[in-house]
């Protein structure tokens, strides 16, 4: 049976100040228009082959914009220009955020350490996510955070640009993967500072409202610590065997805006996850 999604679209993406360089939020939002509806289908957590259709959702509608006006972004003491002033500093390292397509070779190579996303089994469990290893996929990243102490990549984290399903809204986020830090180099604040990195990149290059997280359920209490928080909803993808439902992760976010509120309902990532 197949069962399809009303993406009809009501608002729009806010108006950035005219100060801000242009990005490709506004090309998205049209592609992502464009699109045709994904099937979707929920699968049971069982594995069996049997399906149900998911419950339709209404008219979709944008996340409502932060006020791009001057007040907000000009306010010395606003989350705009704490972003710019943002500068991270590391004792004995070096941190750089590039686009993935400007990583050297030797970059490149290093970064795969992170961002392979293999199925292996550590501590028990099927990583990063539980799903059939014949039918698995994940979205590589656009960009990188590196930290580099004497050309070599010690920590990472991976960025994409998506807009996601929240309940009946569209939202604009920045996701966030491949967040780790070699074992001879942990504990000197060095995921700390790559995810604050890539949430200040987040607000003010993409324009989105929030970075999001996915990752079991053990490993959250290092987000939270950092101010993250748990969206408390199911989590579903997309996957070569269709729309599947992540039952052993959880989804958490930050607010890179300090306007934005994290809506309501369940969470389709309208694409394989980070």
């Amino acid at each position: 049976m197949k069962c399809r999604s009303d993406r009809n679209t009501t608002g729009a993406l806010r108006k950035r100040p005219d100060r801000r360089p242009h990005m490709a939020t506004y090309a998205t939002a049209e592609l992502y228009d464009a699109i045709d509806p994904v099937d979707e289908c929920a699968i049971d957590q069982d594995g069996s082959d049997s399906r149900r259709p998911l419950a339709q959702p209404g008219p979709l509608r944008w996340l409502p914009g932060v006020s791009p006006g001057s007040a907000a972004t000009d306010d010395p003491a606003g989350w705009y220009q704490r972003a710019l002033a943002f500068r991270p500093v590391i004792d004995g390292a070096r941190i750089s955020q590039l686009s993935v397509a400007n990583l050297s070779a030797d970059e490149r190579q290093q970064t795969l350490a992170f961002t392979r996303h293999t199925l292996d089994r550590a501590l028990g469990r099927i990583r990063p996510f539980a799903l059939p290893a014949d039918s698995y996929r994940w979205t590589a990243p656009t960009w990188s955070v590196l930290v580099k102490v004497d050309l070599r990549v010690v920590a990472h984290a991976g960025i994409t640009y998506r807009v996601i399903r929240v309940g009946d809204l569209r939202v604009p986020v920045a996701g966030i993967g491949g967040v780790m830090t070699l074992p001879d180099w942990r504990r000197r604040g060095y995921a700390r500072a790559v995810l604050a990195n890539a949430t200040a990149f987040t607000g003010l290059q993409l324009w989105a409202p929030f970075a999001v997280v996915i990752c079991p359920d053990e490993d959250t209490a290092f987000y939270q610590h950092l101010g993250w928080r748990i969206a408390e909803a199911p989590i579903w993808c997309e996957q070569a065997g269709g729309p599947a439902r992540l039952s052993h992760e959880l989804a958490l976010y930050l607010e890179c805006q300090s306007d934005a509120e994290w809506p309501s309902g369940p969470i389709h990532l309208e694409g394989a996850p980070w």
